[in-house]
């Protein structure tokens, strides 16, 4: 089994990452994006897709325990003061790739969201802006002690987000702004 290594950080970055494996994903752009709208903390990016989770298996667990791989994610997102975490959608649920880190996490820790403060985002093509999915995981989230959670979803990704400007409906700028600025003077 291959193992890998996160830099530690520290309890003061505000930690930044899309669940969601795509090479491509939008929501990793969107998350990238909030991150550079902080400049009151430290952020830090991490680009989940780059690290080979497996998917949650009970007789691998029962086996082995929980895998190298898991506990170091564990431990960097326990060490981070925050999370800006946006979640994919398929189907209208979070993709298997989500589901399956939070299960894993819950098994290392039933309740690694306790104290956690969440911006968490969501985007999709379509102009539901992946509710469905945010609202799902926002429920595992609270299932797990988070109890400190600020929401926010992009509908229409492609008309209403550009990499260079960022959010550029002017109405949904403003949502975001004011969700960031309830999550931030949480901190």
């Amino acid at each position: 089994m291959r193992y890998f290594r996160l830099k530690a950080i520290h309890m003061s970055v505000i930690l930044g990452f899309a669940g969601s494996n795509s090479a491509t994903s939008i929501n990793h752009r969107f998350v990238k994006y909030a991150l550079k709208s902080i400049t009151s903390e430290p952020t830090e990016l991490i680009e989940l897709r780059t690290l080979k989770l497996p998917i949650y298996d009970v007789d691998v667990e029962k086996a082995s325990g929980i895998p190298g791989e898991i506990q170091a994610i564990y431990e960097k997102l326990k060490s981070s003061k925050a999370w800006v975490f946006s979640v994919n959608e398929h189907n209208g649920n979070p993709s298997a790739y989500t589901k399956s880190l939070l299960d894993w996490l819950s098994r290392k820790d039933k309740n690694f969201g306790s104290e956690l403060k969440i911006l968490l985002l969501s985007t999709s093509p379509g102009r539901g802006g992946a509710g469905s999915s945010r609202a799902a995981v926002a429920s595992m989230l609270k299932r797990f002690g988070t109890e400190n959670i600020w929401e926010f979803g992009l509908p229409s990704f492609n008309h209403t987000f550009s990499d260079e400007q960022g959010i550029t409906d002017q109405e949904l700028a403003t949502d975001f702004r004011e969700k960031l600025n309830q999550f931030l003077s949480s901190i």
